[in-house]
């Protein structure tokens, strides 16, 4: 089972460096830099997003 995994962050090195990481250990990773961005994909059903505060 591969598990799928949204990053959300406009630290744009941190993302890159959490998206390699997550990669090589087989997630299916998406990377976005606005919360807008990350609403379109739970619109689509792809990920449950859980918002931290």
């Amino acid at each position: 089972m591969q598990y799928k995994l949204l990053i959300v962050d406009d630290d744009k090195t941190l993302v890159k460096m959490l998206d390699n990481n997550f990669t090589i250990k087989n997630y299916d990773v998406r990377s976005v830099a606005i919360g807008e961005e990350a609403s379109e994909f739970n619109k689509q059903k792809y990920f449950f997003l859980k918002r931290q505060k």
